[in-house]
């Protein structure tokens, strides 16, 4: 990794890790070049975390490709599991799958925010889609080993095996809402692309 990317790394710029790390595979691309694996794990962990399963998905199969005897005992192979999990929207798998591997630690940093990011997500879906839900589930769902904690820090009652979470009030969103940001970065691509 270079020392850009481990600045983004330490200070948590997930957006301006991912940049260094598309350009990096962009370098690889030209014939000749060599994909850096830790590269290619921190890409794919920093899409997995923004939830940009579809670019995960297609740099695990542009990875696959390049390294085929990578495909099942590889760290990329594990956060790969975790997207999956993702786009089945499997909450409780994505955490078992989270807490099963020893992280490496140029991927560490960003599962452990893809960890506590996965937990805000599951309390709010379950607060807004759920009136009462088993102990046992919401312990699966974030991903936490007892949810007697997790509902004293949520502020959620714990009836016997019973929880009943409070709503969370959604700040409103709109589909167009990083549209711009996005549009610029397709923009600098593709220039980089053309020249």
């Amino acid at each position: 990794m270079s020392d850009d990317m481990e600045l983004c790394l330490k200070a948590g710029d997930w957006k301006g890790l991912a940049k260094h790390c598309e350009m990096a595979e962009l370098q690889s691309s030209v014939p000749g070049g060599k994909l850096n694996k830790e590269v290619c794990a921190a890409l794919l962990a920093v899409y997995i975390l923004e939830r940009d399963l579809l670019n995960a998905k297609f740099l695990w199969k542009r990875y696959t490709q390049r390294y085929p005897g990578d495909r099942q005992a590889s760290e990329i192979a594990g956060i790969w599991e975790v997207g999956k999990a993702l786009w089945n929207k499997d909450f409780a798998l994505a955490h078992v799958n989270l807490a099963m591997m020893k992280w490496r630690p140029h991927v560490q940093p960003i599962m452990k925010a893809l960890t506590s990011s996965l937990r805000v997500e599951a309390a709010t879906m379950v607060a807004n889609c759920f009136s009462q839900i088993s102990s046992r589930k919401l312990s699966a769902m974030l991903g936490v080993p007892n949810a007697v904690e997790a509902c004293a820090e949520l502020g959620w009652a714990l009836d016997g095996e019973i929880v009943r979470p409070v709503k969370v009030a959604r700040p409103p969103t709109t589909m167009w809402s990083h549209a711009p940001e996005r549009l610029a970065s397709l923009t600098e691509l593709l220039s980089t692309l053309e020249n």
